[in-house]
């Protein structure tokens, strides 16, 4: 999917430079603003195309459609416009540009950042397995169980919960709290008293707490 996404943006740049590859700035003159309406998503719409005069290459040019009409623009006023220097009767409004390359970055970064979110997601598995097949594994008391009583998620709606637990870490020589948040699991029934940290050998400020571990540990026992 992202690989395709990058694929119509480049082209989507590609055709766009094209069509500005030649292009040249100057100001010209709005000469008319036609008015029509037409059904666009089963709804009538005003649709208004502007005319403009511009001046190239020493001849005048009449009639340059420019199609991009904000508030306020009359007949007589000056426009700021972009024009192909081969043909300029290929032209837009300046302000088109960039107001369609503000939009695009804005859609590109949110597409990223829905694309990092997913592959963060998507690779959780690989990266929790890879850190408790290199760690120490403690055993840890369960100090509080909380939830958010404000969000639900789910047919069931079950609160976000959250899981605040310690235990002696003996490579430290201290008791280290550990904490996970966001566990969409209705722990109250399960009554746990520990939960299984996984703890990084590589770089022990990572860890892991192993909430499916410790419910099938308190079913189990029971």
């Amino acid at each position: 999917i992202l690989f395709g996404f990058f694929g119509i943006i480049g082209s989507l740049f590609i055709v766009n430079t094209q069509k500005v590859e030649n292009a040249t700035k100057t100001t010209a003159t709005i000469t008319k603003i036609d008015i029509s309406y037409k059904r666009i998503n089963g709804k009538t719409k005003k649709v208004r195309d502007v005319y403009v005069q511009l001046d190239a290459d020493g001849r005048t040019y009449n009639n340059v459609k420019i199609s991009t009409w904000f508030r306020g623009m009359k007949s007589g006023d000056p426009v700021k416009i972009i024009y192909n220097a081969e043909n300029p009767y290929e032209a837009q409004h300046q302000l088109f540009f960039g107001k369609a390359l503000i939009i695009g970055i804005i859609i590109f970064l949110a597409f990223v950042g829905m694309a990092i979110s997913i592959l963060v997601e998507v690779t959780r598995p690989q990266r929790i397995e890879k850190l408790k097949n290199h760690s120490t594994r403690l055993n840890a008391r369960v100090d509080s169980i909380t939830f958010n009583k404000n969000f639900a998620k789910g047919k069931k709606k079950i609160h976000p919960h959250t899981v605040e637990c310690s235990a002696y870490d003996l490579s430290t020589g201290s008791t280290r709290q550990f904490t996970r948040k966001n566990i969409y699991i209705n722990l109250e029934k399960y009554n746990l008293k520990t939960v299984p940290v996984y703890i990084s050998t590589k770089n022990t400020s990572k860890y892991y707490i192993d909430i499916d571990e410790a419910i099938q540990i308190a079913k189990s026992n029971k």
